[in-house]
Parts: structure tokens; sequence; C-alpha cells
């Protein structure tokens, strides 16, 4: 009874919360701009902005113009629904909840005082049900049949195939959770917003279907889903052999591109006033590397790099550089190497996208910083030059912890150097303290592992520099960011795959838009 005169009082306090509320909306309110031509006749002007109320209605999207003068009592009453919404899901959770542990003690009533326990236990079954039906049907088979022909075989493959389902629909899941996985990109002047829109995504555990956000532009006629991965790219399969691959290496960087003046307003740059000039494009690379010359120097394999590239936040390109590592073989891959330079949001994405990697900081980086550190003790002179050259061999065979205890024996010996280069001593050194285990090069040589990241700095050239950066060129956003993508795919080795795969998406497009037209 104390259970159920408890659910009573938060009952009350519910009614007790809603009763306030006079008038409830649903849906979502989003600003609208127009084209129309220039009263002069040259161009088009932008009027607006219009706001537009959208929400579902009988089974349908219904989009309605609001006058400015409701617009606020509407936001109000669209804010009321979202209370009312939290507040019976709050109540219908908390029902749900004990009704659970009302089953559970019910069916073990020496299990009350852990009804809690048992609940978890009961989820974690229910997140897992498909490794238990399996294996509760290994024991129906071993009871029926005593000495089961290739049981081993059967066991394994069961077993792999069971949780494969299951971590499939917790990955799901995971992809549909707006609390980890946020969609909350606003839409630009003139989108419309379309919720919950499904897209398969191939991931580890085979395909997924999550939902999220459409936004379409009518003007354009285009429209992006933020959250999506390259449409093209999405498509193709992992690779269908299951031949293990030695070591795959993961590299990413970025590289100013010019940019319209629009797309630099409020930027800030490395300019003297401080304004920018360009755009960071940012762009990664996946290959592979079977075996090592006669020196013990690793090969790259042949044809084996991709590359995929974003004018994004780091966060997109992360997303992008583990889809197309999966698509290559993560999951087959022996030995992942992820290879960048001293950039923050590069180890921040290794860290999300590729918890388990091997991390390497480019030596060649390092060995610049060297010489900051060298030139801040020494001066500018032959023998800081010398003694750059002494620190990275010893880099290159061993790793920086020896360099550290140098650099900071050299600071406490000389006192007589003036802040500025103290300042600047001290900074190399966390420099090379924070990459302590990205600069063990003498171990990654031993194993045979690239310590360079040239591909993905030839790359910034290939592919961005000799498209993207030409003399008198200066992009918009989303031009750049439609070039990128294509010139990705064609110094990727799976250009004609992924052109094949872009018809069924382009005819679904155009009969779409001939249906369109049809109905208007």
């Amino acid at each position: 009874m104390d259970a159920q005169h408890e659910f009573d009082s938060l009952r009350k306090a519910a009614v007790e919360e809603l009763a306030p509320l006079t008038t409830i909306e649903f849906g979502t309110l989003s600003e609208v701009y127009r084209n129309r031509p220039s009263p002069d006749g040259h161009g088009t002007v932008s009027l607006g902005p219009y706001t537009k109320h959208q929400c579902w209605e009988k089974g349908k999207n219904r989009s309605t113009y609001i006058h400015a003068g409701r617009v606020e009592s509407l936001r109000q009453d669209l804010e009321n629904g979202k209370r009312f919404q939290q507040t019976i899901a709050g109540l219908a959770s908390d029902a749900i909840q004990r009704s659970r542990e009302q089953r559970l003690c019910a069916a073990r009533p020496d299990a009350a005082p852990t009804a809690e326990k048992n609940l978890q236990t009961q989820c974690l079954a229910e997140t897992y049900r498909e490794t238990e039906q399996f294996v509760a049907q290994l024991h129906l088979r071993l009871v029926r049949q005593k000495t089961p022909e290739n049981l081993t075989q059967h066991f394994e493959e069961g077993l792999r195939d069971a949780i494969a389902r299951d971590a499939r629909r917790i990955v799901g899941e995971l992809f549909n959770d707006r609390q980890l996985v946020p969609d909350d990109t606003p839409p630009l002047p003139g989108e419309i917003v379309h919720s919950a829109r499904p897209v398969t995504v191939q991931t580890l555990f085979s395909s997924i279907v999550p939902k999220r956000r459409y936004l379409y532009s009518p003007d354009s006629r285009n429209g992006r889903a933020p959250l999506d991965l390259r449409e093209a790219v999405g498509t193709l399969q992992p690779p269908a052999s299951l031949k293990p691959i030695p070591v795959l290496y993961v590299e990413t960087d970025g590289t100013g591109v010019p940019s319209r003046a629009k797309e630099l307003a409020g930027r800030p740059g490395k300019q003297a006033d401080g304004t920018a000039k360009t755009r960071e494009a940012k762009l990664g690379c996946v290959f592979t590397q079977t075996s090592t010359d006669e020196d013990g120097d690793p090969m790259r394999d042949p044809d084996s790099t991709s590359y995929v590239g974003t004018m994004g936040d780091c966060r997109e390109s992360g997303e992008l550089l583990r889809a197309e590592a999966i698509r290559r073989g993560l999951a087959l891959a022996q030995t992942v190497i992820f290879l960048g330079d001293g950039a923050a949001w590069i180890w921040e994405n290794a860290r999300l996208y590729f918890p388990t990697a091997i991390q390497i900081l480019d030596f060649y980086h390092a060995v610049e910083h060297l010489g900051v550190l060298v030139k801040a003790l020494y001066g500018d002179s032959e023998f800081s030059t010398a003694q750059q050259s002494v620190w990275a061999s010893e880099l290159k065979r061993s790793d920086s912890l020896g360099i550290i205890a140098q650099a900071e024996g050299l600071l406490e010996s000389l006192p007589d150097l003036d802040q500025e280069k103290q300042d600047i001593v001290r900074r190399e050194i966390a420099y090379f303290t924070t990459h302590a285990e990205r600069t063990r090069y003498g171990y990654f040589r031993e194993q045979g592992y690239f310590i360079g990241s040239g591909v993905i700095e030839a790359g910034c050239k290939s592919v961005i520099g000799r498209r993207l950066k030409q003399s008198g060129m200066f992009w918009s956003g989303s031009g750049a960011e439609n070039i990128l993508g294509l010139r990705c795919l064609i110094k990727s080795p799976h250009f004609q795959a992924a052109w094949q795969a872009r018809r069924p998406i382009i005819a679904a497009r155009q009969s779409k838009a001939r249906r369109w037209k049809a109905a208007s």
C-alpha cells in the first residue's frame, strides 16, 4: 500500500503541475525566407523571416504560416506542450517501473528486498535476449541429443550470430538516443524541417536504420541531413573478404581553403588583425600495410589509400573517418595505427572514434618542436642546429623521455635565460610530455610501423590543394564541400563503386521530384 500511496501522490503532483496549462500545442516553429525578383529586375531579394508552425496531424505533416502577432503566444503554448509530454512521460515511466517490480516480487516473494537489483537483471536479460534464447536452445538440444555432432562449431557460430544481433540492436538504440547523439543543427533560412527520417547506416554489426532530421530547401530543391554520412560512401558495403588486415592506418589533418567574404564573417584567423582568409578543410585517409622492405621499413599497400573530407567541424570529420575505416575493414584489422600532428582536435577524434588504436605523433612535427626547443635554449646558432640533429637521432632511436629530462636540467642550469625563452622551453617540455606515449619511435620502428604522416600531408596537396586552392578561387561553404567530396572519391580506389551506388539514389530523387510536380 505504501507504494500505491506514493504513486497516487506523484499522480496528484502531476495533475497540480499541469493544471495551470490552459492551452497546449505540439510541433516546432521555424523561420522561413522567400526569394522574390528584385524590383530593378536584377537578381532576387530575400523576404522574411516568416514564422512557420509544423506538426503531425492525423498522420500527416501539417505546416501553417503564423501571423507575427501570434508567434509569442504560440511559442508559449508549444512550451506548455513539451512540459505536458515530459510530465506524462515521467509518470508513465514510474508506473511501468513499479509494475515490473511488483511482478518480480510476486514471482519471487523472498526477493522483495532486492527488487531493484532483480529489475536491473531483467533489463540486462532483455538487452541480450538473442544470446539468452540461443543458449536456451542449445541446452534443449543437448538434452534431446546427448552427443550432438559438430557441437563446437554450432556453439561458436551460433553464439557469434546471436551476440551480433544483440549488438546491432544496442548500437541502433544508441544512434537513436538524442542525448548521446544530438541532432539539433538549426535549419538555414528557408529550410523546412522533417523529423525522424530513416536512413540505413553500415556498422561493425551489419546495417541499422536510425532516424534523424532532414532539412529541405524548396528554393534550391535540395535537402540535407546533418547526421548523415556521405550518401554514396554510406551505401558501399564493407569488404566481403574475411582475410585479416595486418596493419590499418588512419590519418587526418586540416588545411585552409580560400573562401568568400561572407563565409569568413566573424571567423577568427591568423592575419595580423585577427581575421581569416581561409576556412579549414579537414581531410582523412585510410590505408593498409602488409609487409616491410628488406631494410625493415614499412611499405604501403599499392592503391590502398582512400580519402574522406569535409568543411564541417572536427566531430563530423571523425564520424566520416570512422565510417570509412569500418568500410575498409576496421573489424578485421589486427593492428590499427592513428597518425597525426600535434593538433588537439586530432587526438580528441582518435580518443572518441578509435579508442583502441596505437597513437603515433608525426615524427617530422616532433623534430620541428625540437628545433624550437634548442633555439630557445641555445639561440640561433650552429650549435643549436647540431643539438637538434643529436636529439632528433635520439628521438628516432628511442623516445622523448631522455630529451625531456635533459631539457628540464638545462632550464635549471641556465638561470640567466630571459622569461620569454623560459616560457618557450616549458611549453615545449609540456608538448613532449603530453605526447610521450606517441613518441616511442624506437619501439614503433622495431614493429615496422610508419612514424610519419606523409600520406595525409601529400593528400592535403593532391586532393585539396590542386583543386580548391588555385589562383583566384574563393569558395562558398557548400561549393567547397561538394567538390571536396568528389575529389575524395576520385582519389580513392572505390570511385567506380560509389558512382554505381549513386544511380539508385539519383533515380529515387528524380522519381520523387516528378511526383511532386505532377501533384502540383
